[in-house]
């Protein structure tokens, strides 16, 4: 939902290693995908 989106953002903004880390969590599962 847009509202639990615009908590991630805003989580994600406060926390920039977390986002980082999810960005790096994100790209192992596409690279083990395929």
């Amino acid at each position: 939902t847009e509202v639990c989106a615009e908590a991630w953002l805003t989580i994600l903004r406060d926390n920039p290693k977390l986002c980082r880390a999810i960005g790096r969590i994100h790209k192992d599962f596409e690279e083990k995908r395929f």
